[in-house]
């Protein structure tokens, strides 16, 4: 069975679109001779490609479900350490969005003085570093233990802060497909057609929770991942995370991007840093670049992003974090580098191939929010950061649906809103999606339905 989209707005058209087989048919004026399935009347809104989030974390999305939050926007040190003990009597805690304003540096030592007897595990808002208590170090296998990436102290006791180690305290055993599915069904919501997770540690168990989302899927992950290529499941770049003061050696990344072109792959680099990503510049140079990234790209004066569309690297940007962090960017940041936060127009501008995503959990998962980040540039206390960055609605929403329109033989992954495209634009909200369709498929229906005879 078919599906035909009446009345739809397509490039400032009026048309009918029909599917079948999971494909656009065809787009023009409607043949009911030659249709049958479902007839949706889209009362002249506009039907767009369907957005992709290039770069988010589902795993980490739905543990933060099941956390509390600590950001530095709701807590201080007085009502964190509250939070903690009243988390800590249903059980083990799980906490999210910790910044060092709240509390300072924080270690097991000040967490059990906070707790103690209950596993706590607080995670900092970069998503880069866990703090663990001395019960929640206890949990974990002693040979897990002995991994470098947990701190230990000038004596060799363990300070309990883990870096870059989710895998080594992931709880993706205890993740239900159900609440997999229920992050799925928030993507679509907001028009997510395809989701590309960017999570470094990515392994058979996490792809397969993963296939539990109703939408496209690509998974980035170690170069030794690998999965069968589905309908909806593909194999994606090899993710690099490297850190400014344990940068690896620059021949081993050569030799790791030259090893994932020959298996095919691209390599994405984690670059949220002047350092790392000159750094990755650099490594690219030599290996050369074949569909490769850089994430988040979150400082790139215009020197970098020369070099950024001379070797054809692509970037993924979360415009969003600007309206989200931008206040506290403003006195985090080095002043120098306030005007080259996450360049969107430059990008643009200079012809660097520019994606959007959200990097949820560590940023609002909403696409909209980002699309009306990148228009105005402006943080929760009203300042504008990087006015000259600021570009036009149709950009910011070609950053989530690239620049394909709706026509005939494209796979049929499609938002139908309740505006025309003009409209939608003004406004740039999620509240304009009506149907979210993914191959054919709708996994999202705003519509009100009448209720069922009888």
């Amino acid at each position: 069975m078919g599906l035909i989209l009446h009345d739809v707005d397509v490039a400032g058209e009026r048309v009918a679109v029909r599917i079948e087989d999971g494909a656009v048919a065809s787009v023009g004026s409607e043949d009911r001779s030659r249709s049958s399935g479902e007839v949706i009347d889209g009362r002249g809104g506009a039907l767009l490609a369907g957005l992709h989030d290039h770069h988010l974390h589902v795993l980490a999305l739905a543990a933060a479900r099941r956390s509390i939050s600590v950001s530095a926007s709701t807590t201080n040190n007085a009502t964190f350490a509250a939070a903690l003990r009243d988390a800590s009597t249903r059980g083990p805690v799980r906490a999210v969005g910790y910044h060092e304003r709240v509390f300072g540096g924080l270690d097991r030592d000040v967490l059990d003085g906070i707790v103690r007897g209950v596993p706590v595990r607080v995670q900092h808002r970069t998503g880069g570093l866990w703090i663990l208590n001395s019960c929640a170090l206890e949990q974990i296998e002693p040979s897990r233990l002995a991994d470098a990436r947990f701190e230990r102290d000038h004596a060799a006791r363990l300070t309990g802060r883990l870096w870059r180690g989710d895998d080594l305290v992931r709880d993706d055993a205890g993740l239900r497909d159900g609440e997999i599915a229920a992050i799925g069904s928030e993507l679509a919501a907001v028009g997510v057609t395809a989701v590309t997770d960017a999570t470094a540690s990515n392994d058979p168990s996490s792809v397969a929770c993963l296939r539990a989302l109703p939408q496209r899927v690509r998974v980035m992950g170690p170069i030794e991942l690998a999965l069968d290529d589905s309908e909806r499941l593909t194999l994606g770049e090899v993710k690099v995370v490297p850190d400014d003061d344990d940068l690896p050696d620059i021949d081993d990344l050569v030799r790791l991007v030259l090893e994932a072109h020959g298996r095919g792959r691209g390599v994405a680099v984690h670059c949220v840093t002047l350092v790392q990503v000159r750094f990755a510049i650099e490594a690219f140079r030599v290996a050369g670049v074949r569909g490769d990234r850089i994430e988040h790209a979150s400082v790139a004066p215009a020197d970098v992003i020369a070099d950024l569309h001379a070797l054809g690297l692509t970037v993924v940007t979360q415009p969003a974090f600007v309206s989200a962090r931008g206040d506290e960017y403003m006195t985090d940041v080095d002043p120098r580098d306030v005007a080259a936060l996450y360049p969107t127009a430059s990008l643009l501008a200079a012809g660097v191939p520019t994606r959007g995503s959200s990097d949820a959990p560590y940023g609002p998962i909403d696409p909209w929010e980002a699309m009306r980040a990148a228009v105005q540039r402006r943080t929760a206390r009203g300042t504008v950061v990087g006015a000259s960055e600021r570009i036009r609605p149709s950009n910011a929403l070609a950053l989530f649906t690239g620049s394909d329109t709706v026509r005939a033989g494209l796979p049929a992954d499609l938002v139908l809103l309740s505006v025309p495209l003009s409209d939608a634009l003004a406004r740039l909200r999620r509240d304009d999606v009506v149907l979210t369709i993914v191959g054919g498929a709708v996994v999202y229906d705003a519509r009100e339905r009448p209720p069922r005879a009888g």
